[in-house]
């Protein structure tokens, strides 16, 4: 997995606590998924890579340390609109960690 990836620190906080043999690792979750659907181990994946209709069978970790960040893209150099402005200004109004360069 590359070691930017937004999931990697929350893997680290969560692989602490357990000593897990790692023998895989992929960036590609359709090949993750696959593999795990047909027997060969478990995986952690980001709720954005589920994909129901694959045989496997996910549970939601509740854990304080496993997070994600994300953010807003917006293409450089070009003005936005008043609803991409008014959903960026919503995303700020609601999100403390939001920042959001005018």
């Amino acid at each position: 997995m590359d070691t930017a990836s937004g999931t990697r620190p929350s893997l680290h906080a969560i692989a602490a606590r357990l000593n897990p043999q790692i023998i895989f690792e992929s960036g590609q979750f359709s090949s993750i998924l696959s593999m795990v659907g047909t027997g060969m181990g478990v995986s952690i994946v980001p709720e954005m890579a589920i994909d129901k209709r694959q045989a496997c069978r996910y549970v939601r970790i509740a854990d304080s340390e496993a997070t994600r960040t994300i953010g807003a893209v917006v293409l450089r150099g070009r003005s936005l609109t008043r609803v991409q402005l008014a959903f960026l200004g919503a995303c700020a109004a609601r999100l403390p960690e939001f920042y959001w360069a005018t």
